[in-house]
């Protein structure tokens, strides 16, 4: 029997790394940045930010399903929230 079988990613796993919860704007403006600590549950994290963003006024477009990210609008603004492996700009530090 082959073994040649790929393992799937599980992408709201928790990470034994820093992580971070990201809110943008429509312009990819960070508009908040939360450091989570190894091994956060991105599950949990996720349905927190929802809530909050329910509370603050805001339209959830789509519930997070695979992947740790959600979009929501309010009043012609939208968002997107997201858990990252990186802080926004990161990858532009030298």
């Amino acid at each position: 029997m082959s073994s040649n079988r790929r393992t799937r990613f599980d992408s709201m796993a928790p990470s034994n790394e820093v992580t971070y919860l990201v809110v943008l704007d429509q312009y990819t403006k960070p508009l908040y940045v939360r450091e989570l600590p190894p091994n956060t549950d991105p599950r949990i994290v996720m349905i927190e930010a929802m809530s909050r963003s329910v509370r603050e006024g805001f339209e959830v477009e789509e519930l997070p399903g695979l992947m740790p990210l959600y979009f929501c609008r309010k009043d012609g603004e939208r968002r997107q929230v997201s858990i990252a492996r990186k802080p926004p700009g990161a990858h532009l530090k030298p």
